[in-house]
């Protein structure tokens, strides 16, 4: 138990104790998982184990994100997955020709890869691909047509409608 004074023992990792200045406060004693220095560390029902295994120093210290993204985050499955809005996103790898077209967390959407592909070259950025029958998921090259601008879009869009 740890006592005030010259005479205090230190206490043992892991040593639970009601601290008589903090009145119904229980407290464990730890040891930094990086510098090693040993500390008091309140219990409650909110900590959390990250928290709790470094001290103020080494939590201040430690280096903050950009965490990895996309196919470099570790729950990356690695396949196109279907989107909400309900259009396919393909993971490509950042040697592929294509790459140029991804966001940043290195997809592309199925439907543009397929026109690009068929091209032979990258979209630009301005240039919409337009699916005929209005399915977003059947991304065949005969489904898909390549309009200029957005504008075109809209305008073929409001032409199907009369």
């Amino acid at each position: 138990m740890f006592k005030g004074g010259k005479d205090r023992e230190m206490p043992s990792l892991g040593e639970v104790t009601n601290l008589k200045e903090r009145a119904n406060n229980k407290f464990i004693w730890l040891a930094c998982r990086n510098c090693g220095k040993e500390r008091w560390v309140q219990l409650s029902h909110t900590t959390l184990p990250q928290f709790t295994n470094l001290c103020a120093h080494c939590w201040k210290t430690k280096p903050k994100g950009p965490y990895p993204r996309g196919i470099n985050s570790p729950n990356w499955k690695g396949q196109p997955r279907l989107m909400e809005h309900g259009y396919i996103v393909v993971p490509l790898d950042s040697n592929n020709p294509f790459y140029l077209m991804s966001d940043c967390e290195g997809c592309v959407y199925e439907h543009r890869l397929v026109v690009a592909k068929h091209l032979g070259r990258c979209l630009e950025a301005q240039e919409i691909v337009h699916h005929k029958n209005g399915i977003k998921t059947d991304n065949r090259i005969e489904n898909l047509q390549l309009l200029p601008s957005r504008f075109e879009h809209v305008r073929l869009h409001k032409s199907e409608k009369l």
